[in-house]
């Protein structure tokens, strides 16, 4: 169905993780790694709760851009690069909005690493 195909890029670029219960998802240690990040991210931005936006930051500074390989192919983008500058443009947008609302989205100063 929709779901297995959704998944085949995900496989492709990270991987199987090790999963024990049926109704748990079997992320890999990277994803993992990210998906903690993602919680500094949101610490770093004073907020209670995780946003797209923090989880795109911890895959912006993801040392083997595995994350951005896969939103690359995804997108069906042409150059890492320009997924990279496209994924930074939008969380900017994204705080400058939430700040003009008064709140605070994103998260932290830390740019993106590669």
């Amino acid at each position: 169905g929709g779901r297995r195909g959704g998944r085949s890029p995900l496989e492709e670029v990270v991987g199987f993780g090790a999963g024990g219960k049926a109704l748990e998802i079997p992320f890999t240690a990277e994803a993992k790694r990210v998906l903690e990040d993602s919680i500094e991210c949101a610490r770093e931005a004073g907020s209670p709760s995780v946003s797209t936006a923090h989880l795109l930051r911890a895959i912006m500074r993801e040392e083997t851009a595995k994350g951005l390989i896969l939103l690359q192919k995804v997108l069906m983008i042409d150059s890492l690069d320009a997924v990279g500058e496209m994924v930074a443009q939008a969380l900017v947008q994204e705080e400058s909005a939430a700040a003009m609302a008064g709140g605070r989205a994103g998260g932290g100063g830390r740019g993106g690493g590669r």
